[in-house]
């Protein structure tokens, strides 16, 4: 994954569109895009929300589910979902180097938020591959 400097805007600005664009459907909160080793990509998220932090957390969530579905033999993980007392937080895969997680209330649908992270992901991965 590559990016050439005089590249770099038009990239950045259609990762850009696609989380807004998912933020618009889904109705979250907080959203990052991440590499698989936890560095940021692309975030759109609130005031107080580290961009390192939520990537971190994407690249470590999906590396442990990804671990005990491996140790499980279980299959090919597609997505996690985590269930807190004030929240949701989504993580999956973008492609074979990246990730995407984002968080929503309690109360907000998990079926809109699935399709459209799903979506997203697709699309990120598609800018990626074409990188």
């Amino acid at each position: 994954m590559t990016v050439l400097a005089k590249d770099y805007p038009a990239f950045k600005e259609r990762l850009q569109h696609i989380l807004d664009v998912a933020i618009r459907n889904t109705g979250t909160a907080g959203i990052a895009i991440a590499r698989l080793d936890g560095l940021p990509i692309a975030h759109r998220l609130g005031g107080s929300d580290d961009p390192r932090l939520a990537a971190v957390m994407a690249a470590s969530i999906l590396g442990a589910v990804e671990s005990v579905a491996l140790q499980l033999r279980t299959g090919d993980v597609s997505d996690v979902l985590i269930s807190c007392n004030r929240g949701k937080i989504v993580a999956l895969r973008a492609g074979p180097e990246a990730a995407i997680i984002a968080w929503c209330r309690s109360e907000t649908n998990l079926g809109f938020v699935l399709l459209g992270l799903r979506a997203a992901a697709s699309e990120i991965a598609g800018v990626l591959e074409g990188i």
